[in-house]
């Protein structure tokens, strides 16, 4: 996709995934390192702080969008 577009990515399950994200041109690696550290550290079930998102290092200048991604709700369809 373009530079500048909103977007996200998520894993909805309860199992563990990886992604591959090829970015070109590079830079965006230390946001992501600095947000998986982030994430990581937050306990179980606290969802991200938007702000505190957009101060990690490599995210200047960029938007965060969200609230985070829920998995949907199983309504016993």
């Amino acid at each position: 996709m373009p530079a500048q577009v909103p977007h996200t990515i998520a894993n909805l399950s309860e199992a563990p995934c990886r992604f591959l994200t090829i970015a070109t041109p590079g830079g965006i690696e230390e946001l992501f390192r600095e947000q998986s550290r982030y994430l990581a550290g937050l306990p179980a079930g606290t969802p991200p702080d938007a702000a505190a998102m957009a101060r990690l290092n490599g995210a200047e200048g960029r938007r965060v969008v969200g609230p985070p991604h829920r998995p949907p709700v199983d309504r016993g369809r």
